[in-house]
């Protein structure tokens, strides 16, 4: 069964990753080795919608000040190991973007039809990719499990750019200027968005695996790596970052049954991220995600 609804889709996976059989590979995307604010004027071809972007950006960063355009990494694409040595591989292929443009092309785009038309019209005018221009930042998420077996499901602070006020799990963005470029940066990154947002020290994870990749449809295909973390702490330990609005702990069965009732209004790769991991577990049946919108 492929795990897809209308909001999002699993491209990888699911399947159980440790650090070691991830690869990641320095890629420059159709632009430029970095897809930044500072990096548009670097092209030539497409002043009106470098131009067109930069004034996205402005006018959102005006509306909300406390938007940043902090460096992130850009998945250009992926690969799954084709030998027999390799089949249990996968390779991320990174490039780097920025948090403005992604403010500036995905958010942008979802408030503004007119605007994504646009950027996705000039993407394969010029490039031959519709999605070109989207900056599409490298998102994570992760399964939270304590050690008394409960699940952390977090409510992200109503200040928040991207779905304020819905249900989430912990993660966020890995950062180029704070994690490496290979897979223990991409497993440093998961680990501290989790230990930042529930208040949870890092050397209580006791277990790490990637679960797989997830794009989101109504965000133009931003990608989201998905792992699995569990905590040797229990769960009246977990806590609230300023990020994190409320936190709820609940069992494997009683998540699965707000996932299925849609009872939690979840971000779409948190979604994504649910049905990979109830996938990966015995007797739990996910046909209903068949006739999910």
């Amino acid at each position: 069964m492929a795990l897809e609804t209308d909001l999002w889709k699993i491209v990888a996976g699911p399947f159980q990753r440790k650090e070691a059989q991830i690869e990641v590979i320095s890629s420059n995307s159709v632009f430029v080795p970095q897809f930044t604010l500072d990096t548009l004027d670097l092209r030539m071809q497409d002043f009106d919608v470098r131009q067109k972007i930069k004034d996205k950006w402005l006018e959102a960063s005006k509306a909300n000040p406390r938007l940043t355009p902090g460096l992130k990494f850009r998945l250009n694409k992926f690969e799954e190991g084709k030998t027999p040595e390799e089949v249990q591989k996968t390779r991320l292929f990174l490039g780097i973007t920025d948090y403005g443009v992604f403010v500036a092309t995905n958010s942008a785009g979802r408030k503004d039809p007119e605007f994504a038309a646009y950027l996705l019209a000039n993407g394969a005018a010029f490039y031959g990719d519709t999605h070109a221009y989207f900056g599409n930042p490298l998102g994570n998420c992760a399964i939270v499990e304590s050690a008394d077996e409960k699940i952390a499901l977090i409510k992200r602070a109503e200040t928040m750019h991207e779905y304020p006020g819905f249900y989430d799990t912990p993660g966020g963005h890995p950062e180029p200027k704070k994690h490496t470029f290979d897979a223990r940066g991409q497993f440093a990154a998961i680990t501290d968005e989790v230990c930042e947002e529930i208040g949870i020290p890092s050397e209580s994870i006791e277990e790490a695996t990637l679960m797989g990749i997830t794009t989101n449809k109504e965000n133009f295909g931003k990608p989201d790596l998905l792992f699995y973390l569990r905590t040797g702490l229990e769960s009246g330990q977990m806590g609230l970052s300023e990020e994190v609005s409320g936190l709820e702990t609940m069992s494997r069965d009683e998540l699965f049954d707000h996932f299925k009732k849609g009872t939690r209004n979840i971000v779409p790769p948190s979604q994504a991220l649910l049905a990979a991991y109830y996938s990966l577990q015995q007797g739990y049946d996910l046909s209903f995600l068949r006739n999910r919108k």
